[in-house]
């Protein structure tokens, strides 16, 4: 019994040792948060709409894949406390005071727990990780956890596979793939394109996903290459927005929304 008393008296004086030190040495036993630094893409949202973001209106994942959201007004960055454990998955969504029929893809970052001590304490949001940062979100408010999937990997494939624009792949088939257990790089499949001819007025208009270049628009208006799926664009000069839709068949819908009183 002597020695049963001192064995344990000693565990507990070992466990005494480490609560007291646990601050200067990590053990790697005890949950860790980082206080991270999030900014937005630099410069003008849309290079037609300068000057008329308003918000950023955030999405991230925390442990256990909760969705938390926040709002940032323009010009300030956002400081968040995130589990070291954990990945990061971030969208953020423009809010623009332009007509209200035209929006922004999101810009996002999707980090593994293991890239994110690389990343560092800043983290920088791009517009071609928000494709996979809204999809790996979406699965985590239905209720599954993006953990359970290699989103390095995932964010990776979705932007070689695409060319840099996932927006141009078919998000019903990888949600299938997802849910079906048969995730594959085979899954990252490009949404079919069409040529089609839309009799936009004339002038340059934006597309809702930044890194593209602007459409030049004539008399005639405009012919070109769209995948199946709705399509928003915006031409800054008047505030006028347009709405095409491409079915299987290659045939498209345009509708011009006018522009609107701002408040």
């Amino acid at each position: 019994m002597k020695w049963r008393f001192s064995f344990r008296r000693g565990l507990l004086g070992a466990f005494a040792v480490l609560i007291l030190t646990s601050g200067a040495v990590s053990c790697g036993f005890f949950a860790v948060t980082d206080q991270v630094l999030v900014s937005f893409p630099p410069g003008n949202v849309c290079a037609g709409s300068a000057g008329s973001l308003e918000r950023w209106n955030v999405c991230w994942t925390g442990e256990g894949g909760d969705v938390y959201s926040r709002t940032v007004e323009k010009g300030r960055a956002l400081q968040m406390r995130v589990p070291r454990e954990c990945p990061l998955i971030l969208a953020a969504y423009p809010v623009l005071q332009v007509n209200t029929a035209f929006c922004l893809k999101p810009a996002g970052c999707v980090l593994s727990a293991l890239e994110r001590p690389a990343a560092g304490l800043r983290i920088s949001l791009n517009w071609v990780d928000g494709f996979a940062a809204e999809f790996l979100l979406g699965l985590a408010e239905q209720g599954a956890d993006p953990a359970s999937l290699n989103i390095a990997r995932f964010r990776r494939e979705a932007s070689f596979r695409s060319l840099g624009n996932p927006w141009t792949l078919d998000a019903v088939k990888l949600a299938e793939d997802v849910c079906g257990g048969r995730l594959r790089v085979y899954s990252f499949k490009l949404l079919p394109v069409h040529n089609v001819a839309l009799p936009l007025p004339a002038g340059k208009w934006y597309s809702d996903f930044p890194p593209e270049p602007y459409m030049e628009s004539g008399p005639s208006g405009w012919n070109g290459p769209l995948t199946e799926g709705l399509h928003r664009f915006y031409r800054p000069a008047d505030n006028t927005a347009a709405l095409a839709s491409v079915n299987a068949e290659g045939a498209a819908v345009l509708q011009i929304v006018p522009p609107e009183v701002l408040p």
